[in-house]
């Protein structure tokens, strides 16, 4: 009703700058006609109607105004008839254009410098140590392998086992979230999450005639990111059918959309809408409540709005507020912008465009498909905590980078870490020129950063043909020479951990560590090039590496031998070793 209401106001003021002596009937057959169409272009558009720092109302009354305008001079004697250059047109024209120069001056980067630059907040600068404690090493089996088009792509494929609901629904957007909790789904496999990655996404209505049918979908498809062949398509939760009624392909009132603008947000900001299951797998839309803090320019985020996918109700929360199963609340597209206003407006306007001193950007990526570059980021998991990871260079930089920036994905904190490297698209060319990779044709996909061994590093993964992942690499952020790459994760991984020692860079770290230094009994050894592994009879479960450029007695070590170690005890069952010494060796 509000964008009907709406639409009748602007083609009053569009009828009543069109209305002179001669055009009676045409303005009303014209003004019937704009009704028409501003209000289908409202009611599908679903604008933000709020009086400032939205474009779409003014928008909106300026174009009335001037084909009102226009219209008047239509079937006119003289084009300067005294009916047709009433001064209440002129007016009109002059107090629009006047708003506008006063949008312009209160939005544009020009005058407002400081007020950008201060958007993302305090950015605290880190140290590399800092990194570590952090953003915690994990395990090789839990880093994300599945991106969103593979986890489609297997999402489709559960659903084409089911012949029925294949027919009638299709895979929706998928989106990424950490969950911990566990639940019964279908009928009766429990499903038991602790800080898992998954992607989940909604069955959505094939088109208008399924949602006039059914009028709600069946449910959702959960894919695990570390392990595709982890595939769920859930239509129960704890004994109850799933009824997804307010989703995106649904019409008229309960489009997920028009649903949220008719009750109570129409003039305020929402963006960026994505589904996430809560810790008993009920599925909710997780939207941004957002603000223009620049006239019409500055968005930020001020809180989260969830909108039950079954039953409707909406709830609204602050950023501090907000339920801890909600991994998003500041967009993507938020925190490119408020970098990059960051980067570039420290030293006022002016310098970002000319002397460009102490200017600094998000690093972009590089398709070599079409030769385009894109600005985008990563969604990085520590501990069931998520943040927004770009590269940061210098306004002159090609390559490198100066350091990279995470940023909590709900809170906005955004941490700096001054540890030079290069960009994300010098890892995927890295991967993509690995020999195995490039005689097979795969293709790199988006680096995540994790923390191996506490080394800041890119992981990629690489598809075929197909679009299946056929392999693994690892990447130091700062080391060219340390890469690791496989078919496998572990294979990877070890790889990569022979080219940190085999480049000197062997103080790496396993997991939150502790140190220590004990006696043990070789159970076994082997090596790989000068990469020795070890087995001790007392530490069951755990592999221990270390170089033998570093440890020259690992050559000689066998098994029986009983050795002085010292290591750091952590999370992970792959362990280098800090110091190694043969206590059985005669010499």
């Amino acid at each position: 009703m509000a964008y009907i209401l709406f639409s009748a106001f602007i083609t009053v003021l569009f009828a009543g700058f069109a209305i002179s002596r001669k055009n009676k009937k045409l303005v009303l057959i014209a003004s019937v006609i704009y009704f028409v169409i501003m209000g289908l272009i409202n009611y599908f558009g679903l604008p933000t109607l709020a009086f400032w720092g939205f474009h779409a109302v003014w928008v909106e009354i300026t174009i009335s105004i001037l084909l009102g305008t226009v219209l008047s001079y239509v079937d006119s004697d003289l084009y300067f008839d005294s009916d047709n250059t009433t001064s209440y047109r002129w007016i009109g024209m002059g107090f629009v254009i006047f708003l506008f120069i006063v949008s312009q001056f209160q939005s544009c980067g020009m005058g407002n410098s400081d007020k950008y630059n201060a958007l993302l907040g305090e950015v605290e600068v880190a140290q590399d140590s800092l990194f570590n404690r952090e953003v915690h090493p994990i395990s090789v089996e839990k880093m994300r392998s599945v991106d969103e088009d593979y986890a489609k792509k297997i999402a489709e494929d559960k659903l084409g086992l089911d012949p029925g609901l294949g027919s009638r629904a299709r895979i929706g957007k998928m989106s990424i979230q950490s969950i911990t909790g566990e639940f019964v789904i279908n009928d009766g496999e429990k499903l038991v999450f602790n800080e898992d990655l998954i992607w989940v996404a909604p069955l959505e209505h094939t088109g208008f005639w399924r949602w006039f049918n059914n009028h709600h979908t069946d449910g959702y498809v959960i894919v695990d990111a570390t392990d595709y062949q982890k595939v769920y398509l859930v239509t129960k939760i704890n004994g109850q059918k799933l009824k997804m009624k307010y989703i995106e392909s649904a019409c008229f009132d309960t489009d997920i959309e028009r649903h949220i603008r008719n009750n109570g947000y129409l003039s305020r900001g929402v963006h960026d809408h994505c589904l996430e299951i809560d810790s008993n797998g009920r599925p909710y839309w997780v939207l941004a409540s957002y603000e223009k803090t620049i006239g019409f320019g500055g968005s930020d985020s001020k809180g989260v709005i969830t909108v039950d996918a079954q039953s409707g109700e909406l709830n609204e929360y602050s950023i501090e507020e907000a339920p801890e199963w909600i991994d998003r609340i500041q967009p993507e597209d938020f925190m490119l912008d408020q970098i990059s206003y960051w980067g570039a407006y420290k030293e006022g306007w002016w310098n970002s465009f000319f002397a460009k001193q102490g200017v600094e950007l998000p690093t972009s990526d590089y398709n070599e498909s079409d030769g385009s570059t894109k600005k985008g980021m990563s969604i990085v998991y520590s501990e069931g905590r998520s943040y927004w990871y770009t590269g940061i260079k210098s306004a002159n930089a090609d390559d490198g980078t100066s350091g990279f920036m995470l940023i909590d994905t709900k809170s906005k904190k955004a941490k700096l870490y001054r540890i030079a490297g290069f960009n994300e698209s010098q890892a995927k060319k890295i991967a993509n020129d690995q020999p195995e990779a490039s005689a097979a044709g795969y293709v790199a996909n988006e680096p995540i950063l994790y923390n191996v061994k506490g080394v800041p590093t890119y992981f990629v993964t690489l598809k075929g043909s197909s679009g299946n992942v056929t392999a693994y690499c690892f990447i130091a952020v700062n080391n060219r020479q340390a890469v690791g790459y496989g078919s496998s994760k572990k294979e990877a991984e070890k790889k990569y951990i022979q080219r940190l020692l085999a480049t000197s860079q062997d103080k790496i770290l396993d997991g939150p560590v502790k140190e220590l230094q004990i006696e043990l009994i070789v159970k076994d050894i082997t090596h790989e090039n000068d990469v020795y592994y070890v087995l001790f009879e007392s530490e069951k479960g755990k592999e221990f590496y270390g170089s033998s450029q570093f440890f020259k007695e690992l050559r000689w070590t066998k098994k029986g031998d009983k050795v002085q170690v010292s290591f750091g005890e952590g999370n992970d069952n792959l362990i280098s070793l800090n110091s190694f010494e043969n206590v059985s060796f005669n010499y």
